[in-house]
């Protein structure tokens, strides 16, 4: 076998691990949200978690989650296959983190109740009082999170891919956990609680994969390895600054527009990012090692004809999955959610949130192609700029929204999917000047798709109407339109020779014929 073959091999076996812990980690989230929901449904408690739950998410988020791919990785990619000066580098970054943190959480823990006043500000009293105690223990987590971060890129580095890959899949175990043993003990605290277990798995799981290093306190951090770290992190660091001020904003208005805002929010954007994750982030993984190999100008055409492929497929995918989502999002939440605490018209309430995430969801799945192309190109700064324009966007949907719906769940997720739109937009006139997709058929793609999405809406809407499908059991409703809409899609596909269309569901039946063959 030859080199290439067996980085070709690598590359491959690397993506499926990926895509196996992504599909892993979702199915385990909605598990999570469902045990929420029986325990909490769209209560304070819940809303006081979502709230708490934002502030160790943003500290994590700015200090290491985009640099593991965009900094991490690549820097300790170098000296994977050198064990002295791999221990040497690795010990240096997590005793910086580690100072770094410890830096940040031990006054955030003295001040959580101004915190808190500033990012939920439209709580009572009592609700900011137990925001506060959550926030407290979830901080004690973000340690956790921090070196697992590390933990992670080490791994991926040394092209080991199977335990980073289920990082969240723990996590979110953890999560349940907590909502499970220790709710009957201390209460909704103990979600936060659940929140320090799912951190504390995440090191005991990739630990176990490093137990051959050998890791010490080093203060020693001139290392130009390090500088050139913080040099390629820059950038990306920006946009997620940017981002961090969007989910404050978020979050802020969500408290201000009710107690159970917040919640429904956060059940809708659980099953919006399902099919976002299996179908973008598994045609991203795909395709990154492609894009990485041709940077080069010599390689442009082969560059956007493997970007031009990766859109057409994933226009493909998206369309119905939107399609169905909108079709079967009262039977779908229902379904996952409705039990216990979670009551018919928490359903309904969910599902009508959903519907205004759904027009954002085709543009977001767009977006992290044209993402992943532009970094590929070696292009951080403008991309995560565009997300600070894309700000803009929200606050436009938000004022859009409150004219039709008011303050609502409702308005803050038409302003989400318009915040999308709008960083869609933004990126593919980006694009069109780093790699000019024009005379690659996309726009006919788009349309022909989008014209065959709304037939297969318009006939199975009818028809479920016609035979009163909201009165079958809500598993047959499911199952039933989800199939309809598949197959009133395929055959327009089909009629009009879509062919990205047939050509991605003939790869999707032939890899199931493969499966079930072995």
């Amino acid at each position: 076998m030859t080199t290439g073959q067996t980085q070709g091999r690598t590359i491959a076996m690397a993506a499926v691990l990926i895509a196996v812990g992504n599909i892993t980690s979702r199915l385990i989230g909605v598990i999570r949200e469902a045990v929420f929901a029986a325990t909490y449904g769209r209560g304070e408690e819940l809303a006081a978690f979502t709230a708490a739950a934002t502030i160790p998410t943003l500290v994590y988020d700015l200090l290491l989650s985009g640099a593991i791919s965009a900094a991490l990785v690549p820097v300790f990619s170098r000296v994977a296959a050198q064990p002295e000066a791999r221990d040497r580098l690795v010990s240096q970054v997590l005793s910086l983190m580690i100072v770094v943190v410890s830096g940040l959480v031990l006054p955030m823990v003295w001040f959580a109740p101004q915190m808190v006043q500033w990012l939920a500000g439209g709580f009572d009293a009592p609700m900011q009082a137990l925001t506060t105690t959550m926030v407290r223990w979830m901080l004690f987590a973000v340690p956790c999170m921090v070196v697992a971060g590390v933990m992670t890129a080490v791994l991926q580095a040394q092209q080991r891919f199977v335990l980073p890959a289920f990082v969240t899949s723990v996590f979110n175990i953890g999560l349940i956990v907590g909502a499970l043993a220790f709710t009957p003990i201390v209460g909704p605290v103990a979600l936060a609680v659940g929140m320090v277990v799912g951190a504390l798995a995440q090191v005991v799981l990739q630990a176990s994969g490093l137990r051959t290093m050998h890791f010490q306190w080093r203060t020693d951090w001139r290392n130009p390895a390090i500088h050139e770290m913080i040099r390629l992190y820059a950038p990306v660091a920006l946009g997620m600054g940017f981002s961090a001020i969007g989910t404050v904003i978020d979050r802020r208005l969500g408290s201000s527009y009710g107690a159970d805002v917040l919640p429904t929010m956060r059940y809708a954007t659980t099953l919006i990012q399902f099919p976002l994750g299996l179908v973008a982030a598994a045609v991203s993984t795909a395709i990154l090692p492609t894009l990485a190999r041709l940077r080069d100008d010599a390689d442009r055409a082969a560059f956007r004809t493997t970007v031009a492929q990766a859109l057409t497929v994933v226009v493909a995918l998206i369309v119905p999955a939107a399609v169905i989502l909108w079709l079967v999002r009262i039977p779908l939440t229902g379904l996952i959610l409705q039990r216990n605490a979670f009551a018919a018209a928490d359903t309904l309430a969910v599902a009508d949130t959903l519907k205004w995430y759904i027009p954002g969801l085709p543009a977001a799945a767009i977006d992290q192609i044209l993402l992943y192309a532009y970094y590929a190109r070696g292009r951080t700064l403008a991309p995560n700029l565009v997300q600070g324009a894309a700000i803009g966007g929200y606050g436009i949907g938000v004022v859009i929204g409150l004219a039709f719906f008011g303050p609502s769940a409702q308005t803050l997720a038409f302003a989400n999917s318009f915040q999308w739109i709008t960083h869609m937009l933004l990126m593919a006139v980006l694009a069109h000047r780093l790699f000019d997709l024009r005379g690659m058929g996309l726009a006919q793609t788009i349309a022909l798709c989008a014209m065959a999405g709304a037939i297969s809406w318009a006939l199975v809407s009818a028809a479920s109407t016609l035979v009163g499908a909201d009165t079958w059991p809500m598993v047959v409703q499911v199952g039933i339109l989800s199939v309809i809409a598949v197959a009133v899609y395929l055959g327009v596909a089909w009629q009009f020779r879509i062919t990205p269309v047939l050509m991605a569901y003939q790869l999707i039946y032939t890899k199931i014929r493969e499966r079930l063959a072995r």
